[in-house]
């Protein structure tokens, strides 16, 4: 005579066959959850590192350029670069750069023409008025002035450049006032042979208002601290995740 199995003892199995796949699923899912984050993270500390060396490299050719003497311009340029410019200015094509790393302060950006390019030229730091929106008053007195013949000595800068549809806005809260020396943002269309790769700042004083102060060379120890921070997030993931394992498992026995 063949017994039957009671009815309760097959529900129970089935209850610990479901039980089981959900175990394995949640498992897995978690696995992989945790291997996606691992990826991201190691990615996002060999994206800071492959920045930092690349600022190194520019702090590096930049602070070599600045100590080989002043030679005459022309192209092509290189970052760090002293030239002899002499062209003329253009003062009522000038914008005002404001940078978050110089706070409370702007840079007078006029475009000066040479014999072979049209340049940004950064002519030095000037007070923004108050409340940093510009009237026409204050305009005037770097706007309303004829072209100026000059002769004068500036160093070439790497012109950060819009790379794509997420770099914000190009202007603050007047067209004048750009956020970035990017030729883009400037309304100078009908300059000829504007050259968009570089811009220069002047090493000497053009205007009574302006003070001529080349920007720092940029360094990569922010980029490096970003990389260190993602490479421990990285490290220490996995034994987070091993550690809620292994406490869930305990409870179990």
């Amino acid at each position: 005579m063949v017994r039957t199995q009671p009815q309760s003892s097959k529900k129970y199995k089935k209850r610990q066959s479901r039980r089981g796949f959900k175990v394995a699923l949640s498992f897995t899912l978690s696995l992989l959850l945790v291997f996606a984050l691992e990826i991201t993270l190691l990615s996002l500390a060999s994206w800071q590192h492959q920045k930092a060396v690349k600022k190194e490299q520019l702090f590096t050719q930049l602070q070599q350029a600045q100590q080989q003497p002043v030679q005459p311009f022309s192209l092509p340029l290189s970052a760090g670069q002293k030239v002899q410019l002499s062209g003329q200015l253009l003062p009522q094509h000038s914008v005002f750069l404001a940078l978050p790393a110089e706070p409370g302060k702007w840079r007078l950006i006029t475009p000066f023409i040479t014999n072979s390019a049209t340049i940004m030229l950064d002519r030095g730091l000037i007070t923004p008025p108050v409340g940093g929106v510009p009237n026409q008053t204050w305009l005037d007195q770097f706007l309303n002035q004829p072209p100026q013949n000059t002769n004068l000595t500036a160093t070439v800068q790497v012109a950060p450049t819009r790379r794509n549809g997420w770099g914000g806005p190009d202007h603050a809260n007047h067209p004048r006032v750009i956020l970035r020396p990017d030729p883009q943002a400037l309304a100078w269309d009908d300059l000829p042979n504007l050259l968009t790769t570089h811009y220069l700042q002047a090493l000497q004083n053009t205007h009574p208002q302006a003070t001529a102060i080349a920007s720092p060379p940029p360094a990569g120890l922010p980029h490096r601290q970003y990389m260190w921070t993602w490479l421990s997030c990285a490290l220490i993931l996995p034994l987070l995740y091993g550690f809620a394992l292994w406490s869930r498992l305990k409870k179990k026995d």
